[in-house]
C-alpha cells in the first residue's frame, strides 16, 4: 500500500519505558542542534531576546485561539471515556502525517522579503486539522464508538466517506489531434487517496495494537497510565514542605509510544560519533495537552499534569525566519513531494521540529544564565512553558 508522507517510525528504536520521555525529547534535540555548525550568532540572538523579554519589551503572540476546540465541541458524550476515545482519535490522525505550516525563506540568509510556506493543505478550503475533526464528528454521529474493535476493520472506503476526500480529481476534457473530444471527459484519482490509505492505516494499526497490549480502547490505556503515573512532589510552601502527589504527562507520552506505533515520531541522524536517535512524540505530547485543556479543572487528581510546561509542539505553524536570520543552515533538499508544489519530504519535516525543540531549549538555558544571581521574576523564560517560548521564537505573529 502506498502512504502519504507518515510522520512516525513502526520500528522507532525507543527508551526505556520507565525513563522521561520529555526529557528524551529535550536531549535528543539538543543533541541533534549540536550537529548544527556555527550557532554562535543563534545563541547571541537568542540572548538579545531573551533580554528584552525580560525587559518587557517583547511578548510572545497571542496564539491562544488555535487551542479552544476541545471545549467547543457541538457534542455531548454520554460519558468521559468516550470524549477521551474521541479527543485522542483527533489527535493520532491529525500527527499521522506532518500538519504543521512552515514559513521557511528560500535562502538560509533570509535574503527574501517574504519567507515562503510549506506544508499548506487546502481540502475545499478546509485546513487538514478540520477535515479530520470534521470526519471525527461524522464517525461518532455514524455511531462508531471507537474501540479497538470498531476501528480495527475500517476501511479506505469508509475514510473516503467519513473524512469527505474526494476518490477522483474534477473531470477534464480530454484532447486529441484536431482539440477537444465533445462529450468526453476523464478524471485522474485524487491526489488525496494517499492521505485516505494513510489514516486508515493509522487508525487500524492502532486499534490493533491496544488489542494486542489488551485495551479495549485508548481510554483505558490512559486512565490505567494515569493512575500509574502519580509521583511525589513536594508543595511549593516551603514552611511545611508537605507531600503531595502528581500525574506526569511524561508517563503517558511513554505508555501512548510503546504501545501504538503511530506515536513513535522520531528519526535517526549519523554524526561524525556515529547514529544518534531524536525524538519528537509530537502527536503523543499534543494528546496530552488536549486532556489537560479539557479535562484537569474537572478532575485535577487525573489530568493535571505537573509538566504540562515542558510539551512542545503546540502551535499549528512555525516560523523559522528568526533562525535564518541569525545564520542558521537549515540544510534542507530543498525538494518537494506531491499534493502541491510545497510540501516538505518527511526528512525535511522531521529535522525542523528537532531545529525547534533545540533553539527552545537552548533560550531558556541562556535565559536561566541571564537570571542566575538574581531573584526569579514573573517574566523569566525558566518559569515560563515550552509553548510560551516557541510562541516567543517561532509564533508567526511576530
Amino acid at each position: 500500500m502506498s502512504l502519504y508522507n507518515k510522520t512516525y517510525s513502526e520500528k522507532l528504536t525507543l527508551p526505556a519505558a520507565s525513563s522521561d520521555y520529555l526529557q528524551h525529547v529535550k536531549n535528543s534535540c539538543d543533541n541533534f542542534l549540536g550537529t548544527i555548525s556555527n550557532l554562535n550568532a543563534l545563541e547571541l540572538k537568542l540572548s538579545e531576546k531573551a533580554k528584552l523579554y525580560k525587559e518587557g519589551s517583547i511578548t510572545p503572540p497571542d496564539l491562544t485561539r488555535q487551542k479552544m476546540w476541545r471545549k467547543q465541541l457541538p457534542l455531548k458524550f454520554p460519558n468521559t471515556a468516550t470524549e477521551i476515545n474521541f479527543i485522542a482519535l483527533v489527535e493520532l490522525i491529525y500527527g499521522c502525517v506532518p500538519n504543521k505550516e512552515i514559513l521557511i525563506y528560500k535562502s538560509d540568509s533570509g535574503s527574501s522579503e517574504v519567507p515562503e510556506r510549506y506544508n499548506i493543505f487546502k481540502m475545499e478550503d478546509k485546513d487538514f486539522f478540520h477535515v479530520v475533526l470534521s470526519g471525527c464528528l461524522s464517525m461518532y454521529l455514524s455511531q462508531i464508538d471507537f474501540s479497538a474493535d470498531s476501528l480495527e476493520n475500517i476501511s479506505v472506503a469508509d475514510i473516503f466517506n467519513y473524512f469527505q476526500i474526494p476518490v477522483l480529481e474534477r473531470e477534464k476534457p480530454v484532447y486529441n489531434d484536431t482539440g477537444i473530444m465533445p462529450g468526453v471527459t476523464l478524471s485522474e484519482p485524487s491526489q488525496y487517496q494517499k492521505i485516505a490509505k494513510t489514516i486508515q492505516y493509522s487508525i487500524s494499526l492502532s486499534a490493533k495494537s491496544l488489542k494486542v497490549s489488551g485495551y479495549p480502547d485508548f481510554a483505558s490505556l490512559i486512565i490505567k497510565s494515569l493512575s500509574n503515573s502519580k509521583i511525589s512532589i513536594l508543595s511549593e510552601k516551603k514552611i511545611d514542605s508537605e507531600s503531595k502527589t502528581a500525574v506526569c504527562a511524561s508517563s503517558l507520552i511513554s505508555a501512548l509510544v510503546n504501545v501504538i506505533p503511530v506515536f513513535r515520531e522520531g528519526f535517526e541522524c549519523q554524526t561524525d560519533s556515529g547514529i544518534i536517535h531524536v525524538y519528537l512524540f509530537s502527536s503523543a505530547q499534543r494528546l496530552c495537552y488536549s486532556l489537560y485543556k479539557r479535562f484537569s479543572e474537572s478532575d485535577p487528581n487525573t489530568f493535571k499534569f505537573h509538566d504540562v510546561d515542558k510539551l512542545h509542539f503546540l502551535l499549528s505553524e512555525y516560523n523559522m525566519s528568526f533562525v535564518q536570520k541569525a545564520g542558521m543552515d537549515l540544510a534542507l533538499s530543498n525538494s518537494t513531494i506531491s499534493l502541491n508544489e510545497k510540501t516538505l519530504p518527511i526528512t525535511d519535516y522531521h529535522r525542523l521540529m528537532a531545529i525547534i525543540v533545540g533553539v527552545s531549549s537552548e533560550y531558556i538555558r541562556i535565559t536561566k544564565d541571564l537570571n542566575a544571581d538574581e531573584p526569579q521574576k514573573s517574566n523569566d523564560s525558566a518559569a515560563i512553558s515550552i509553548n510560551t517560548v516557541e510562541s516567543l521564537l517561532f509564533g508567526c505573529e511576530q
